[in-house]
């Protein structure tokens, strides 16, 4: 009997199943940094709180909570369409359709999460008339994660002529982005960002699964 070719055998084996192994975590992570990068329309946000500058002043634009009962209701549709993965409807919800031909990365997405719950938007007015600027808080259900971890995204919202609020997922201005940037660094924005935040921490520190999952996407 050959020892070391049953030796490389066993080895080789060992690899193969290693490799398998990091391919199924490999494509976790990708789910998970999908669901991360979110959609058109939204920047996640999770981890900006770290990069994003301070301003200890006093806050200079006002947030209303949850005082639009259409803007709520077409986050809401956009999440649940975004769960079911549902073409038509998101479609619908956004000014650049196009954005959702093809699907193929909404599905990988859509098989990761079950849902957002309590979700709250936090309006500022937009650069322009009929335009707002949402930041919106949720709970998220990720499929093998017992925690529900808090999500921050934000939302640029417009009112068309026949009156309908929608999503622009199109490209912003560098008026309107520069804008969202002030705003962003707000004392009172930034407030919602390290709420988010310490919630977030407190999943790491009290499911182990999690924990993993961001040490894996973020190494921190």
């Amino acid at each position: 009997m050959d020892v070391n070719k049953t030796t490389d055998k066993k080895i080789a084996k060992t690899e193969r199943n290693k490799k398998g192994s990091k391919k199924s975590a490999v494509l976790i992570i990708a789910a998970w940094i999908l669901f991360a990068a979110g959609a058109a329309g939204f920047v996640i946000v999770l981890k900006h709180t770290e990069s994003t500058k301070q301003d200890d002043s006093a806050s200079k634009f006002s947030y209303q909570t949850n005082s639009n009962l259409e803007i709520n209701a077409l986050i809401s549709d956009y999440y649940a369409a975004m769960v079911a993965c549902n073409q038509e409807e998101l479609k619908s919800l956004v000014t650049n359709p196009a954005a959702f031909d093809d699907m193929t990365q909404y599905q990988q997405y859509a098989k990761i999460r079950n849902a957002y719950t309590n979700i709250n938007c936090y309006s500022v007015d937009g650069y322009n008339q009929n335009e707002t600027l949402v930041y919106v808080t949720s709970n998220v259900s990720i499929i093998g994660i017992s925690s529900r971890p808090m999500d921050i995204q934000t939302f640029y919202i417009v009112r068309t002529s026949d009156g309908k609020y929608i999503i622009d997922n199109s490209e912003l201005s560098p008026e309107v982005k520069a804008y969202i940037d002030d705003v962003q660094a707000d004392k009172d924005i930034q407030e919602l960002y390290m709420a988010v935040k310490k919630d977030v921490e407190a999943c790491k520190n009290n499911d182990p699964a999690f924990a993993e999952l961001w040490d894996k996407l973020y190494g921190y």
